[in-house]
């Protein structure tokens, strides 16, 4: 297990650091034996005067009517998190798009940078699964998680049934692998 903190010690006050911490994070991971597959990188979108803006600065954030945080790998977008004040969803799509385009830019510096400075990723670590038994768990137990979700139980509820769903699949499951 790893835990990454990311701690501002010099700012120049200009733009959010969240971007660069989910950056700077995922390359320190990609850069060290973690056996990561793909380097992540994040981007700031902001929207402003009619115009999407890539890592805005603070001042052009309080004139923002978007405030977007994307986090993905060269193929995909992970993760994203913000507000909007409104705005139509091809606009939406299109900031996380552009978002994505920084990020492509981004992860492919990362992967020439562990070309030079990366260790060699500790695969060995990994446990995989027994053969066969993500087959069998969907087999054996894809009823009771559709009953979970198709039901109108509160959270507690559901959460206390998933656990208990959880307990016996691993109890069942260890007998047979």
């Amino acid at each position: 297990e790893t835990q990454l903190l990311s701690w501002v010690l010099s700012y120049d006050g200009e733009r959010t650091c969240d971007p660069l911490a989910i950056t700077a994070s995922a390359a320190a991971l990609w850069l060290s034996d973690v056996p990561l597959k793909k380097p992540v990188a994040a981007a700031m979108v902001g929207y402003v005067d009619g115009r999407l803006v890539m890592n805005p600065t603070l001042e052009q954030m309080e004139h923002s009517r978007l405030h977007l945080i994307v986090a993905g790998t060269e193929d995909a977008v992970l993760m994203i998190e913000g507000a909007a004040d409104f705005l139509p969803e091809a606009l939406m799509v299109e900031a996380v798009s552009f978002g994505h385009e920084a990020i492509k830019l981004q992860c492919a510096a990362l992967e020439e940078l562990a070309k030079v400075a990366g260790k060699e990723k500790k695969y060995d670590t990994i446990k995989t699964p027994p053969e066969g038994i993500q087959a069998a768990v969907d087999e054996a137990y894809a009823a009771d998680v559709d009953k979970l979700y198709s039901g109108s139980m509160t959270k507690k509820e559901l959460s206390t049934a998933q656990s208990e769903l959880s307990k016996r699949v691993t109890e069942e499951m260890e007998e047979v692998f």
